[in-house]
């Protein structure tokens, strides 16, 4: 039976920039590799949600994946405590949450910076240990794990929690850090209500800790954003989701770095595999990533590929960053370009969501997609792109 590889590469739609002549990064970059792949492609594009709709990761990937995000999807917190190896039960609820700079205007916090100046370790370890104070509130306990970079996972450990409850997380920079609220469909409302109520008792007392650290001081001194803050979404509890084999009958592997799309992996049962170098950022190690696919090839049906990189790139609104990163991914490719796999099996390009560099947020725009392999039409399209993607064989998915 033929095999297949998905390679997603995060963050990849883009608009056209007029400092890079208008096109795109993904169209702007020296990508001979993925030229080669797309001309014995089918291509198309892709909405991974529904057309217009910003996806956010967690939720796009399973889509993509094949499952139903109304009866299928947990919520994003319990993957980003998979993905660091957290074993929840079930009654808690999981949320991932990021350092954020905040600062005070009138009766409210505003978000300044949703990350921090994407602030990382050793500052984010010290900071996490000491809001180990923070335990308990009311009867439930509170816990709070870094994962990567800026993000970790807090989790609630009580009697009559919910996750029906809202995000902290505005979602943007310069907006009002949000109150957690219960859903207005909420049931039982009261379980909702006391989940609510002690987010945002959590979230007063980091801003509390944190805003007379002696780390973010030392911070605002050099002139950096301090880490006065926490904010929250995606809550969600332990849930079973049908695996993946179970599900198509496809014996699965996932590679990748980031805490998100380990869990993922772990939580659809796909065999997980880490690359010497790779960690989710921009110098990640993506040659490896690819070489251990093709390692691993004779052993599964289905090997799930990730790569952060451009959606780093473009969260910090560098787009030369994004091109020299679409670039490196590029080489890496060249294993797949130069290799038998398509011959036989097949290799799925895409992406889970678009995020403009001018933006640097994720928006509604589809992505391109490329299927190789055998028994396929392949059309004329030449060039791995958004908007030459518009006019290949798949369509508009």
């Amino acid at each position: 039976m033929p095999r297949v590889v998905m390679v997603v590469l995060d963050g990849l739609g883009d608009l056209p920039i007029p400092e890079l002549g208008e096109r795109t990064p993904l169209e702007y970059a020296n990508k001979p590799n993925l030229t080669k792949i797309s001309s014995r492609s089918i291509s198309g594009l892709l909405n991974p949600i529904s057309p217009g709709v910003p996806p956010s990761s967690d939720t796009a990937h399973m889509s993509i994946f094949g499952y139903d995000l109304s009866t299928e999807y947990p919520g994003r917190g319990p993957f980003e405590a998979a993905g660091h190896d957290l074993e929840m039960v079930h009654g808690q609820v999981a949320f991932r949450f990021n350092y954020a700079t905040v600062r005070r205007e009138g009766d409210h916090l505003q978000v300044v910076d949703r990350r921090a100046g994407r602030i990382n370790e050793p500052d984010t370890k010290l900071l996490t240990e000491h809001l180990t104070s923070i335990n308990r509130v009311e009867d439930v306990a509170v816990k709070l794990h870094l994962t990567l970079e800026h993000r970790g996972v807090l989790i609630l450990d009580g009697k009559g929690l919910s996750h029906q409850v809202t995000d902290t997380d505005p979602h943007q920079d310069n907006a009002p850090l949000l109150e957690c609220q219960p859903w207005a469909c909420a049931s039982p409302r009261e379980k909702a209500e006391k989940t609510a109520r002690i987010i945002n008792d959590v979230s007063r007392e980091v801003y509390r800790c944190l805003s007379v650290h002696p780390i973010n001081r030392t911070r605002e001194a050099q002139g950096k954003l301090p880490a006065n803050a926490i904010i929250v979404r995606g809550a969600g509890v332990k849930t079973s989701i049908p695996r993946f084999e179970e599900k198509w009958g496809l014996k699965a592997a996932c590679i990748a770095a980031g805490p998100l799309y380990r869990g993922i992996g772990r939580e659809l049962g796909m065999d997980l595999f880490s690359v010497e170098g790779a960690n989710g950022l921009t110098n990640s190690n993506f040659r490896g990533k690819v070489i251990k696919a093709l390692q691993i090839l004779p052993e599964y049906d289905f090997i799930f590929v990730h790569m952060k990189a451009p959606d780093v790139a473009s969260h910090s609104k560098n787009f030369r960053d994004k091109v020299k990163v679409i670039e490196a991914i590029d080489q890496s490719f060249d294993a797949f370009a130069k290799s038998e796999l398509t011959h036989e099996n097949y290799l799925v390009i895409t992406s889970d969501h678009s995020t403009p560099c001018k933006l640097g947020m994720h928006s509604g725009d589809p992505v391109p997609v490329l299927i190789a392999g055998p028994n396929i039409r392949r059309d004329h399209i030449a060039e791995f792109g958004e908007r030459s993607a518009s006019a290949g064989g798949l369509g508009r998915l």
